[in-house]
């Protein structure tokens, strides 16, 4: 599955994916905005995810919540690791 220039491509890993019923999807996406503001975006589209912690890689990268995500980009999100 791979985005087109207005889109980005979300894929959900773990607890995420079985929560929301998918582990890839489309999102519409004409502007820029911050992993941060993706995020509020994805809590909102799914109240589930509402209280869960997640992070963002972009692109295969580890991002912070102030990396810029673009139409075209591939974005993964994670539930918290844990281990030791």
């Amino acid at each position: 599955m791979a985005a087109t220039p207005e889109t980005i491509t979300l894929r959900f890993y773990g607890q995420l994916a079985e929560l929301a019923g998918t582990e890839a999807e489309e999102k519409a996406l004409h502007k820029s905005i911050t992993a941060g503001e993706l995020l509020e975006e994805i809590r909102r589209d799914r109240p589930v995810f509402r209280r869960l912690s997640m992070t963002i890689a972009c692109n295969d990268r580890n991002v912070s919540r102030q990396h810029i995500v673009e139409p075209g980009d591939v974005v993964d999100v994670f539930p918290p690791f844990a281990g030791g």
